[in-house]
């Protein structure tokens, strides 16, 4: 019997602020981009829908690690944004699962 699985992927693009606002800017040539059917193997990836979403540290729970520059959200607080590396705040510093110290219940 087989079984429906959901599939998530999650891409960060940098795009420049006044392509944001146009139709069929490069936000859109993007999710296009991966919106293609594919074959892996012997399954069939079938498209079923695209989101973007506009990382914003002023207002969500989202940032840049400390150490190493990627993008986080902080697992202890609320509003964790899934599809983002999980992060904490350490010493008033905002560091990735693998920056986080040793010994940190969300170390990787």
């Amino acid at each position: 019997m087989k079984k429906t699985i959901l599939v998530k992927v999650y891409y960060l693009v940098d795009i420049e602020e006044d392509e944001l606002q146009k139709d069929f800017g490069d936000l859109d040539k993007c999710c296009n981009a991966v919106v293609k059917n594919s074959k892996i193997g012997k399954y069939n990836m079938k498209f079923n829908s695209v989101a973007s979403l506009l990382l914003e540290q002023d207002k969500m729970n989202v940032g840049k690690c400390k150490k190493c520059g990627c993008w986080i959200s902080d697992r202890e607080k609320t509003n964790f944004v899934e599809g983002l590396n999980i992060g904490a705040m350490v010493n008033g510093e905002m560091l990735c699962d693998e920056c986080l110290p040793d010994d940190h219940l969300l170390r990787f």
